[in-house]
C-alpha cells in the first residue's frame, strides 16, 4: 500500500487549520484530517517516518487464550517505510519466510526450505504484513491505501480526554474476516498521542462470532526520532464491548536497515519456472480499495 499522494497531503496541510463544527458539548470537533494531521507531528512526522529506510520490528509475543493456555512466539517483521510493503516475515520456530517485494500479487512463501506455490499466497503476504503492522505503526498507518477516516467525536477514556477517530478499512485489508473493517481510534486532545484502538467483534455467519480487540501501547521508543511503540497490548471483546480473558502481550524491538543494499531480502527466492501463475483480471471477493477523504 502506498501513502498519499502530495495532492491529498496538501489537502490535508489546508483541512487541518478548519475544524468542522461544534459538538452537542459545545467542544470545536476538529476534521478527521486535523487529528491524523496533528497526532503525525506528534509521533514524529509523516515525511520522517517515511524516510526511515527499512524497519525491522522483533516480536516476542505472549498469548493467553479464552481458555486460559498460554503460548510465546517469536516472529520478525521487515518493512520498507511508510509500509506495509514491501515488506518480509520471518517466522523461526516452523521456518517459515514470506515476503512481498510491492506491486500486484507480489507475494512469496517458503516453508521448511520448500516454496509455497498457492496461489493465494500472492496476495496473502502483503494483507498479512498488514494485519501484523496496522496497529503498531498508528498513527502513520492510518496514510496506508484502502483507509477511510470517517468521524470525530470527544469522549473520555480511563480519565483522559480524547477525540474518538472513527475509520472504515476495505473488505480484505486484513488477512483474515475475523478482523472487523470497522475501527475506533482514540487520541488524547492535548497532546495528539494515540492512546488506545478498538474494533469490534464480528459475526462471520452461521452462528461463528469472533472477538473485537481493545489495543494499547507503552514503553515508547525512539527510533531516529519516531516515536514508536515497545509494547503493545490486545484484549478480547465481547460482543457487548465487555474484555474477555483472551489477550496477547508483545514486546517489540527495532532496528532500522538502509535500504540501498538490502532490498533484496524484499525479492521472492522461488525459481520462476516454481511460481504459481498470476491471475489474470481482479481476484474474486477482492474489491479495489475505497478512496479516502
Amino acid at each position: 500500500m502506498l501513502p498519499r499522494t502530495a495532492l491529498s497531503l496538501v489537502a490535508i496541510a489546508t483541512l487541518a487549520g478548519s475544524p468542522a463544527a461544534f459538538g452537542q458539548s459545545g467542544l470545536e470537533i476538529p476534521t478527521p484530517d486535523f487529528v491524523v494531521q496533528r497526532a503525525w507531528e506528534h509521533a514524529g512526522g509523516l515525511e520522517a517516518f517515511g524516510r526511515l529506510g527499512i524497519v525491522l520490528a522483533d516480536f516476542s509475543t505472549e498469548e493467553n487464550t479464552q481458555e486460559g493456555n498460554p503460548t510465546t512466539t517469536r516472529s520478525k517483521t521487515y518493512f520498507l517505510a511508510p509500509g506495509p510493503t514491501p515488506g518480509r516475515i520471518e517466522i523461526e520456530a516452523i521456518k517459515a519466510v514470506s515476503g512481498d517485494s510491492g506491486g500486484r500479487q507480489a507475494g512469496w512463501a517458503v516453508i521448511g526450505g520448500k516454496p509455497d506455490i498457492r496461489q493465494s499466497t500472492q496476495m496473502m503476504v502483503k494483507k498479512l504484513l498488514t494485519t501484523n503492522l496496522f496497529t503498531l505503526m498508528l498513527p502513520f498507518s492510518l496514510n496506508w491505501d484502502g483507509v477511510l477516516l470517517k468521524t470525530v467525536e470527544p469522549t473520555v477514556v480511563k480519565g483522559v480526554p480524547v477525540w474518538r477517530l472513527s475509520i472504515e478499512v476495505a473488505r480484505g485489508f486484513f488477512h483474515s474476516p475475523q478482523i472487523a473493517t470497522t475501527w475506533r481510534i482514540d487520541f488524547d486532545r492535548k497532546t495528539y498521542a494515540v492512546v488506545q484502538a478498538e474494533s469490534p467483534a464480528t459475526d462471520l455467519g452461521k452462528g461463528l462470532k469472533a472477538d473485537g480487540m481493545r489495543i494499547s501501547w507503552a514503553k515508547l521508543q525512539d527510533v531516529r526520532g519516531i516515536r514508536l511503540p515497545g509494547e503493545q497490548r490486545t484484549i478480547g471483546l465481547s460482543e457487548t464491548g465487555a474484555e474477555k480473558a483472551h489477550s496477547r502481550l508483545e514486546q517489540v524491538r527495532y532496528s532500522v536497515l538502509e535500504a540501498e543494499g538490502n532490498a533484496a531480502m524484499f525479492r521472492d527466492p522461488v525459481p520462476p519456472g516454481l511460481r504459481p501463475t498470476p491471475q489474470v483480471g481482479p481476484s474474486k471477493g477482492l474489491p479495489m480499495p475505497r478512496p479516502k477523504t
